[in-house]
């Protein structure tokens, strides 16, 4: 319940400073915030050492954001 709560104190504060974009609502977030777009090649590399995933298999695509998914699973799962 609380955690509800939290998440919908967290959707109202975006709405109300427009960030109902995803690329605004990860540029606010980003610890790069405006200057995410010049770093993908970066967070790339980052994600890529992160989850111990090739990095010729990421790129900007659904196929690779299927790959993060799955990494990211396998990780919660040991």
């Amino acid at each position: 319940m609380i955690r509800k709560v939290v998440w919908l104190d967290r959707i109202r504060e975006d709405v109300l400073n427009h960030r109902t974009r995803s690329v605004s609502h990860w540029q606010f977030y980003s610890k790069l915030q405006n200057e995410i777009i010049d770093n993908v090649g970066f967070l790339i590399a980052e994600l890529s050492e992160a989850l111990n995933i090739n990095i010729s298999k990421l790129g900007r695509s659904y196929q690779s954001l299927d790959i993060v998914s799955k990494a990211c699973e396998d990780l919660a799962r040991n």
